[in-house]
């Protein structure tokens, strides 16, 4: 995604998340495991969600097209409803006991998250001033389809809780 923005001012908030995302949130995965007790072995043999499958599929799917937008498309959705569960998580939260919990919501929550979010809706909002129509029907589509992933990923969460 990053090597699509437009200017440099668009590529460094992006590399800055890019550097989060490989820092603390993906320790936080890293962190969470071995405090569970499960085994590189055990991680690796895990049979992945078909909703996560689907994800990494739309993921690829966006990324393969070359497109921004359509990278922007599946982010900001992934990002924007995260934000929205953290903030709401972030107030009402009754796990501020069990460190795992309360980590994965303070990722997705805050000032700083939010400006994360804002600056990919923000070049999203952008992209769409300059893309044709054809590249715009193809951003609806993944920006839909993400947006199911999303509503099915949680209520997977939640028969599962």
């Amino acid at each position: 995604m990053v090597s699509h923005a437009r200017t440099l001012s668009d590529r460094i908030p992006g590399c800055q998340f890019l550097g989060l995302i490989t820092s603390s949130e993906n320790n936080y995965f890293e962190d969470t495991f071995t405090s569970l007790n499960v085994t590189p072995s055990e991680r690796s043999t895990y049979k992945i969600e078909p909703v996560a499958q689907h994800f990494i599929n739309i993921m690829k799917e966006a990324s393969s097209t070359g497109s921004l937008s359509c990278c922007l498309a599946v982010l900001c959705v992934c990002e924007w409803s995260y934000l929205e569960w953290g903030t709401i998580a972030e107030g009402t939260s009754q796990v501020k006991d069990q460190p795992n919990f309360q980590r994965w919501i303070d990722l997705h929550s805050g000032e700083y998250f939010e400006s994360v979010v804002g600056y990919l809706r923000g070049l999203l909002d952008e992209e769409g001033k300059v893309i044709g129509e054809e590249e715009r029907a193809k951003v609806e589509d993944l920006f839909k389809r993400t947006v199911d992933l999303e509503v099915e990923s949680f209520d997977m969460a939640m028969r599962e809780s």
